[in-house]
């Protein structure tokens, strides 16, 4: 895709950290939301694009829908990130500039309260 990186598949939600430490049952809320529509897209991905695009009528593209059909198969099932990927995002992120070179990550799945797949190599 030109980016300059090799390509990496983990989705992350950021927050600060005030926020997460004050509400942790929110943030386990917000993820038990993502992981019930992220089970919803792989159980059924042409019902889960109709209602997408009915609620967000300007996507209904072919265009669209082909990134969609391409991107979902790719979503982790468990919505566990690995380290590979965060150090890849982190070392990309700091060749950008977007990242001080002594940034400390602190990616977590702490809040995944569900069984996680075991890190794939």
């Amino acid at each position: 895709a030109e980016l300059g990186c090799c390509c990496f598949c983990s989705i992350l939600y950021i927050g600060n950290e005030k926020f997460i430490s004050e509400n942790p049952e929110k943030v386990r809320a917000f993820m038990r939301a993502v992981k019930k529509a992220t089970d919803f897209v792989l159980a059924d991905p042409h019902q889960a694009w109709k209602e997408y695009v009915d609620f967000k009528p300007v996507m209904n593209s072919q265009l669209n829908w082909k990134i969609f059909e391409r991107s979902y198969a790719y979503f982790s099932q468990d919505l566990k990130n690995v380290e590979r990927d965060w150090d890849k995002v982190t070392k990309y992120g700091q060749r950008l500039g977007v990242l001080s070179p002594d940034f400390k990550p602190n990616y977590t799945n702490e809040f995944l309260g569900w069984g996680l797949e075991p890190d794939s190599a």
